[in-house]
């Protein structure tokens, strides 16, 4: 078994550019993850209009991925644009009111106006101005709430689940979609404790697939773990690998190639 496992090193070692391999990096096993992933979660109460994307296809960033029925949300703008637009005017009609009671006021001594006039017009202006903020308040969180609607993707990346079917009838908070980011992806391993010592962040390191023998692939060391496991002596390493093309895929798995020195014998 020894044996098949050093001849399976030399082999890869003329694939990858003569790199030397030990047995124990043979044995040390990778699996890929994505960069990033999330759950999105409907925004607002309605029914799924459409959905843009099917699963395993890829998107960008702000794509909008599914659509609700919007609506109700519309005319909920409209409504508040009305009322918005009306609290202006009274806004206006309420500060020509205070200037007329600030002229008379000011004139004759102050006889032209009496003081419970003057403070309904100061009064009156406060309170148009209050409801124009509150009536601008709404008409915002409405606006927000229309353009929930289309729910847009986070970053770009692959769809990997509908959690919903088109013209269901969702509430807010309901998962919708399973997305990741797949244009980077983590290699995760374990690897021996004696080894921690001599790795920092940026460490370039090289890692086999399984599903494409034929390549070999480099990126930077990515999170070194914080804790030795007591029962292995092993940590977890993740190794940062750029995916333009999508040709890895999360859940691929591989194996170490690069070797590392101890950690005396590192160049500073």
């Amino acid at each position: 078994m020894k044996k098949m496992l050093w001849m399976a090193a030399a082999l890869a070692g003329l694939w990858c550019g003569a790199m030397e391999v030990l047995e124990d990096d043979i044995a040390t096993r990778v699996v890929l993850f994505p960069i990033q992933e999330a759950t999105l979660a409907a925004p607002v109460e309605s029914r799924v209009a459409s959905i843009g994307f099917k699963e395993g296809e890829s998107f960008e960033i702000d794509e909008v991925l599914l659509e609700l029925d919007d609506l109700t949300f519309r005319q909920r703008v409209d409504r508040l644009s009305a009322a918005v637009n009306h609290s202006e005017l009274d806004v206006q009609v309420a500060e020509e009111g205070m200037a007329r009671a600030e002229r008379l006021r000011n004139n004759a001594g102050g006889t032209l106006i009496s003081e419970a006039e003057y403070d309904k017009a100061k009064l009156e202006l406060s309170n148009s101005r209050s409801r124009l903020v509150a009536a601008q308040a709404e008409l915002a969180v409405a606006e927000r709430e229309l353009a929930d609607c289309r729910v847009r993707a986070p970053f770009s990346g692959r769809l990997i689940k509908w959690l919903i079917n088109p013209h269901e009838y969702v509430r807010t908070g309901q998962p919708l979609v399973a997305l990741l980011d797949d244009t980077k992806v983590l290699a995760a391993m374990h690897l021996a404790s004696h080894i921690r010592p001599g790795l920092k962040i940026g460490d370039e390191v090289v890692i086999a697939v399984d599903d494409l023998p034929e390549r070999s692939f480099t990126g930077g060391v990515y999170e070194i773990g914080g804790n030795i496991d007591a029962a292995s002596r092993t940590f977890e390493l993740k190794v940062l690998l750029d995916n333009p093309d999508g040709e890895l895929i999360a859940g691929m798995a591989g194996r170490l190639v690069t070797r590392f020195a101890a950690p005396e014998a590192r160049t500073p």
